[in-house]
C-alpha cells in the first residue's frame, strides 16, 4: 500500500493546485466511526442519551442452535433499564439483562442489533452483527468459492437502498454524475485498514454493511462496497465487477473495479481514489495502481463469477477511453499498448473510433521500438483504419494512439497478436 499512498499524496497535490474548493460528502476520512450512527453528545448541558454497542457473540451457527449474545452501553441516565435485541428474522426480545439467546429455524444471513431503554428514553439501534446460519455460513476468504463470493455483493439490502437514497438527496450530489457520486462517497468515507490489523488474519472479507458501519476495510472490502452501491444504483450486472488479481509470480492480491458503464468502454477503477483525483491524473493513477494485478484475475458481482477479463473483451481486442485534449496548447490525449515481439513478426491491426461525432483534427498512430524509434506511423480523420507493421528485430514495441479533438472519445483497437498491455505514456 506504500505505492498507493505515494500516488495519493502526489495526486492530491495536483488537485490542490487546480481545485480551490469542493463540496465533499460524508464524514472525516481520518476517523473510523460508524457511518450509520450518531456521536455521543459532549458538553456540560447534555441531553439524556443512551448509546449501545454492536452485539458480541458467535458469527455462525446451525439451525435451531441456541446462540448467546451480549452488548455494552453508555448513558448519562440513572434508572431501571431494559435491553432489546432485533434478531434479523422478524422477531424481537426485551430483557432485564443485556445478555440474551436466540435460535434460527431457517438457513440464512441475519443482522442482529441491540437497543436499550430507560423510562421514556430509548437508544438508536446499534450497528449490526452479521450471523450466518446453516447452509448460509460463508467463508471469510471465499475467492476460490464462487457461489459464496457473489453473496458478498448485496445491492438489495435495506441499508444499501437507504444509503443510495440518502446520497442522492444530498446537496453535494449535484456536482457529480450518479456513478462518480458513489465513487466519491466511498473514497471519502471509507478508510483503508489491513485485515491483519482489524481481525489478526491475512484475509477477511467484510459484507458491505460491516464496511459501512465500521468506516474501514481493505481493498476487497472497499471494492465490494462500491460494486454493491453501483449495482443498487441500477447498473447492469454485465457492466460492473469486482476484480481480484495478482502480479505474475506472486501471491500478493489486490481488488479493484472493472466497469464499462461510466464511459462506454471497459475501464479500471481504483475505489480508493476519488473521481477528481482520477480525472486530474487523466485516469493514469487508476491504471498505475492496478495494472500489476492483472494476472490470475477473477471477476465477480452478485450475479456472475469467472476467471479472466469480462467476456466482451475478447482476446486481441482493446478499448480505451481518451480523455479531453487541449491541443494545440498542451499535450494531446493518448493511449499506449506494449508487447514484446519476435523479429520479422507481422502485426495486423484495426483502429475504430466508437463515437460517431465528426473528427475535427487528425488522429495519429505511431508504432515505436523500445528506443523510441518510429517504425510505422499514420494519421487521418476517418472512423476506421486497418494497418500493418513488421517487427524489424526482437524487441518491445508500442502502439500509441493520439487524439487531438477536445471531447473525450472511445477507441477500439483489434490486434492480430494478443497479449498487449496498457502502458503509461512517456
Amino acid at each position: 500500500m506504500e505505492k498507493l499512498k505515494k500516488y495519493l499524496y502526489t495526486s492530491h497535490f495536483w488537485v490542490g493546485l487546480i481545485v480551490i474548493s469542493l463540496i465533499l460528502p460524508g464524514c472525516d476520512a481520518n476517523t473510523s466511526k460508524s457511518l450509520l450512527t450518531v456521536d455521543i453528545p459532549v458538553g456540560e448541558d447534555q441531553s439524556p442519551y443512551i448509546i449501545v454497542n454492536k452485539p458480541i457473540g458467535p458469527d455462525t451457527g446451525y439451525q435451531n442452535d441456541n446462540l448467546t449474545y451480549s452488548f455494552d452501553s453508555k448513558s448519562n441516565i440513572d434508572g431501571n433499564y431494559s435491553y432489546g435485541f432485533d434478531w434479523g428474522d422478524g422477531s424481537y426480545s426485551w430483557e432485564n439483562s443485556s445478555i440474551s439467546s436466540h435460535s434460527w429455524t431457517e438457513s440464512g444471513i441475519y443482522i442482529v442489533r441491540s437497543q436499550a431503554r430507560c423510562g421514556d428514553i430509548t437508544s438508536n439501534w446499534s450497528n449490526g452483527k452479521v450471523v450466518m446460519i446453516g447452509s448460509s455460513r460463508l467463508s471469510r476468504s471465499p475467492l476460490n468459492i464462487p457461489g459464496q463470493a457473489i453473496q458478498y455483493i448485496t445491492p438489495d439490502t435495506p441499508e444499501m437502498k437507504s444509503l443510495i437514497n440518502s446520497l442522492f438527496s444530498s446537496k453535494w450530489k449535484s456536482h457529480y454524475s450518479n456513478f462518480d457520486a458513489c465513487r466519491e462517497w466511498v473514497a471519502k468515507n471509507i478508510r483503508y485498514k489491513r485485515d491483519q490489523v482489524l481481525y489478526n488474519v491475512v484475509d477477511y472479507w467484510q459484507f458491505p454493511l460491516e464496511t459501512l458501519e465500521s468506516g474501514t476495510g481493505d481493498c476487497e472490502d472497499i471494492a465490494i462496497l462500491l460494486c454493491s452501491m453501483l449495482r443498487s444504483l441500477g447498473i447492469p450486472a454485465n457492466q460492473v465487477y469486482v476484480a481480484v488479481g495478482s502480479p505474475t509470480g506472486t501471491d500478493t492480491a489486490h481488488a479493484y473495479i472493472i466497469e464499462r458503464y461510466s464511459k462506454g468502454v471497459w475501464n479500471i477503477i481504483e475505489p480508493q481514489l476519488d473521481p477528481i483525483t482520477s480525472a486530474v491524473s487523466f485516469t493514469f493513477l487508476d491504471w498505475a495502481l492496478t495494472h500489476d494485478y492483472s494476472s490470475k484475475l477473477y471477476c465477480f458481482n452478485d450475479k456472475y463469477f469467472f476467471k479472466g477479463l469480462p467476456a466482451t473483451l475478447t482476446s486481441g481486442v482493446y478499448e480505451i477511453n481518451l480523455w479531453h485534449s487541449f491541443w494545440p496548447f498542451f499535450i494531446c490525449a493518448s493511449g499506449k499498448l506494449e508487447k514484446k515481439l519476435e523479429a520479422d513478426k507481422k502485426i495486423d491491426c484495426t483502429l475504430e473510433w466508437l463515437d460517431r461525432d465528426r473528427i475535427l483534427f487528425d488522429w495519429t498512430i505511431d508504432v515505436k521500438d523500445s528506443a523510441g524509434n518510429i517504425i510505422f506511423s499514420c494519421s487521418g480523420n476517418d472512423f476506421k483504419r486497418e494497418f500493418s507493421f513488421i517487427c524489424e528485430k526482437s524487441d518491445t514495441y508500442s502502439i500509441e494512439i493520439t487524439k487531438r479533438d477536445y471531447s473525450p472519445r472511445n477507441v477500439r483497437l483489434i490486434i492480430s497478436e494478443p497479449g498487449w498491455q496498457r502502458s503509461a505514456n512517456k
